[in-house]
């Protein structure tokens, strides 16, 4: 049963367009942008703890203490790699089922915010999944009104 379920979907999938060598072939770019997101977070996180870390250590350990707060922070700063890495690979996933989709957004940080969660209970992943889409909402929605924002600017001089 398992072999004729397999055959009979194979027919359903579109054939491959031959020659087109602008499509990214799908796993390295989800791959690629995942790692970007999780640098991005590493990086900033960790900046952000070592600045932090400075400014509110004692003169003459500041540089310790900037170093001691990025250690103490480095699971939350994972934590933020780990969420936004599975937003961006769910995102770029629906993205190659429904192109241009408004609920994409919202639908990709509930569902990353599910994941992440999840070890906590079903409550808790629920209520995460929830706060999570209403959070990516709320940006799909800042992200469209500034498209429009943009595209009403004059055309700037040459």
């Amino acid at each position: 049963a398992g072999h004729h379920r397999h055959a009979t979907s194979a027919h359903r999938r579109k054939p491959m367009e031959q020659g087109t060598t602008t499509a990214p072939t799908p796993l390295p770019e989800l791959a690629k942008e995942t790692g970007n997101c999780i640098a991005v977070v590493a990086a900033g996180g960790s900046a952000f703890y070592f600045l932090k870390g400075l400014r509110n250590s004692p003169t003459g350990g500041r540089l310790a203490g900037a170093a001691q707060a990025v250690r103490a922070n480095a699971p939350r700063i994972g934590g933020w790699g780990v969420w936004l890495g599975a937003q961006a690979a769910i995102d770029s996933a629906l993205e190659r089922v429904n192109k241009d989709d408004r609920f994409n957004t919202m639908i990709s940080y509930g569902a990353a915010s599910v994941l992440v969660s999840v070890l906590r209970g079903p409550r808790a992943a629920a209520f995460s999944g929830i706060k999570g889409a209403v959070f990516g909402g709320l940006v799909e929605i800042a992200i469209r009104g500034l498209k429009r924002f943009e595209a009403d600017l004059p055309e700037p001089e040459k």
